[in-house]
């Protein structure tokens, strides 16, 4: 608070669990507007579906899923992130980028926050101990996926990307990446869809245990 009005500006946090905002209101009373925001929203999945996409409700993700290894074979190969390919998938990174930047323009600012983002944490990947996967198709990277424990049973989805040409792609990394990273975890959170209609209805589409309602704090400033 102090450091903002410093700068003559107010607080906003994003991103904050029922339970969290309320006891923030609590210590701070009168001080924040609080409202649900479901662009903010996480979407929180059970280990066993989304590693096995199992029973009648995955039956298209099933199929999509083996169409892929029926149409690449023995083509594709999926290797755990590490140290003789990290780099491979800073430049698969920067690839995606631009790619990205070229078809969808008017994201040009998201897309570069959201950069940044994945090559800090490219960048200190062991450190923060985090783990993932990388797919090639050729030999060649083609996408790629990795996270971090969360508290207790949570598993956190940090990044997913993929080529858009390469179709079932994202079903094959959400699948790989949880049955090989996850495992002892009984819950996968897949994060938010930051309000874009099409990343909801893609998350959606994966069938969503529960979501994790989450509301924004506005600071009330006179």
């Amino acid at each position: 608070l102090e450091d903002a009005h410093a700068q003559n500006s107010s607080v906003k946090f994003k991103s904050v669990e029922k339970s969290k905002a309320e006891k923030l209101c609590a210590i701070f009373p009168g001080k924040f507007t609080a409202y649900h925001d479901d662009g903010y929203d996480e979407y929180i999945h059970s280990f066993k579906n989304l590693s096995e996409y199992p029973g009648s409700e995955f039956k298209s993700r099933r199929y999509d899923y083996n169409l892929f290894f029926r149409r690449y074979a023995s083509r594709a190969s999926i290797f755990p992130i590490d140290e003789s390919n990290i780099e491979l998938v800073k430049k698969f990174q920067a690839l995606w980028l631009d790619d990205r930047m070229q078809s969808t323009p008017d994201l040009k600012d998201e897309l570069l926050d959201e950069d940044i983002a994945v090559r800090r944490w490219l960048d200190n990947f062991f450190i923060l101990g985090l783990s993932g996967i990388a797919l090639f198709i050729d030999d060649e990277i083609s996408g790629y996926a990795f996270g971090n424990p969360l508290a207790g049973k949570y598993y956190d989805v940090l990044v997913e990307k993929g080529r858009r040409d390469i179709e079932d792609i994202y079903c094959v990394l959400v699948r790989e990446f949880v049955s090989r990273c996850c495992v002892g975890y009984e819950y996968i959170n897949r994060e938010n869809d930051c309000g874009h209609i099409g990343m909801r209805k893609a998350k959606l589409s994966y069938r969503p245990d529960f979501m994790i309602k989450n509301f924004t704090l506005q600071e009330k400033r006179t």
